[in-house]
């Protein structure tokens, strides 16, 4: 009998570690997928940025080249977001 308890015992010890490591793994996945939802975030900043500045300069440079009907359109496209 102490044959069939001992293994009984690691049974529920195994059960116990198991459900212990997948409440552990939900969590870690949780966590990775709270920090993919940041950087995600900053990258949509990160263009937006630079499309704004791109933007900006193209309408300096139409400017100081003497197109400013041209950048009149350009900023009214960056305007209504064309």
């Amino acid at each position: 009998m102490a044959e069939s308890e001992r293994i009984d015992q690691l049974q529920e010890e195994l059960a116990s570690t198991r459900i212990e490591r997948d409440k552990y793994h939900t969590e870690l996945v949780d966590r990775r997928l709270i920090m993919l939802e940041v950087a995600n975030g900053d990258h949509e900043k990160r263009l937006r940025l630079v499309e704004e500045v791109a933007t900006k300069f193209n309408f300096l440079m139409a400017l100081s080249i003497g197109g400013g009907l041209l950048s009149a359109i350009v900023l009214a496209r960056a305007v209504l977001g064309f």
